[in-house]
């Protein structure tokens, strides 16, 4: 039989919590600060599907989950402000705690997840034997089973005000921790297109301390080269003068604005960027892609004219 070994006394027990308080007198807390995160209770298979089984019994019953609801919001979880708060922390102080300790829990999560046992994983259901296309399905209907049965969501219609504000919030957010990091999240930054790996290539094969994908104000900047940023625009994605007029709607499944409103925000984009001291060249895909020879020309000339450091 597995045994839990006291890293005080030798002692050895399925359960060390009661152990610790009687005999050491200290908490499970304590222990774990001396001895690091180790496991104070061993718990079987079986005692686990058992818990797991009343746990879901229990939260199935609406008035239950009310109930847990309260009891959170009156101090009752550590997510809570009023949990510190109540323990002598101010309010910006627990709200500090709280991120502190769901920063953690999801470095916790990262390591020790397993896509595979996740019903809301593709690979759970490829596993069970689903096709690819059938399991994004199957992921779909839990997440809209779960989304109709959620109390914050149940008999609330979703206006153009709510979608305003909370687009109006997500873009304070992203400008006051940088496009760069609020995108950290998803892994790491790999936004690069081909044309752009071609011009990168070719700038640095020509000049020294050549950097991408930089972040600068709230803005991740393609190419940087001392003060100087290369923009590689697409001539779909930032609507190219010379294939789109003012009011023609660019990509209308993902960004759904006319080149007018696109050529305002790269407009205002430089003009942030100049005020920073930066100098911004823009190259443009199709004068790459049909007259490569000459851009590449013309991106020398204004590296050397505007005193970048020597070419190679």
């Amino acid at each position: 039989m597995e045994l839990l070994k006291c890293k005080i006394c030798g002692i050895e027990r399925r359960s060390l919590v009661t152990h610790l308080t009687k005999v050491h007198k200290i908490t499970g807390k304590q222990y774990k600060e001396l001895y690091g995160d180790c496991k104070l209770i061993l718990v079987s298979d079986e005692t686990k599907l058992k818990l797991s089984k009343s746990n879901k019994r229990w939260c199935s019953s609406e008035e239950n989950r009310k109930k847990l609801s309260e009891r959170a919001k009156n101090g009752g979880s550590i997510f809570t402000v009023n949990y510190w708060i109540k323990r002598g922390y101010s309010l910006e102080d627990a709200k500090c705690k709280i991120s502190e300790i769901q920063i953690e829990n999801a470095k916790k999560s990262t390591d020790s997840f397993d896509k595979s046992r996740s019903c809301f994983c593709v690979d759970y259901w490829v596993n069970k034997g689903f096709s690819i296309e059938e399991s994004k399905t199957e992921v779909s209907k839990l997440q809209k089973e779960l989304t109709k049965r959620s109390s914050k969501f149940k008999g609330k219609i979703r206006t153009d005000e709510s979608k305003m504000k909370i687009s109006k919030s997500m873009t304070e957010h992203i400008n006051s921790v940088g496009a760069s990091e609020w995108s950290s999240h998803f892994g790491d930054f790999n936004g690069s297109s081909i044309l752009e790996d071609s011009v990168f290539d070719f700038v640095n094969g020509k000049f020294p301390g050549v950097k991408r994908h930089v972040d600068i104000s709230h803005y991740v900047v393609d190419i940087l080269i001392d003060n100087i940023i290369i923009e590689v625009n697409g001539d779909l994605w930032h609507a190219n003068p010379i294939k789109y007029l003012e009011n023609d709607i660019i990509n209308e499944s993902i960004l759904n604005i006319t080149a007018g409103e696109r050529w305002e925000r790269e407009k205002n984009r430089t003009n942030i960027l100049e005020s920073l001291g930066y100098i911004v060249y823009v190259i443009w895909e199709h004068d790459w892609k049909n007259n490569r020879k000459n851009e590449e020309n013309k991106v020398i000339k204004f590296l050397y004219e505007n005193n970048s450091k020597n070419c190679k």
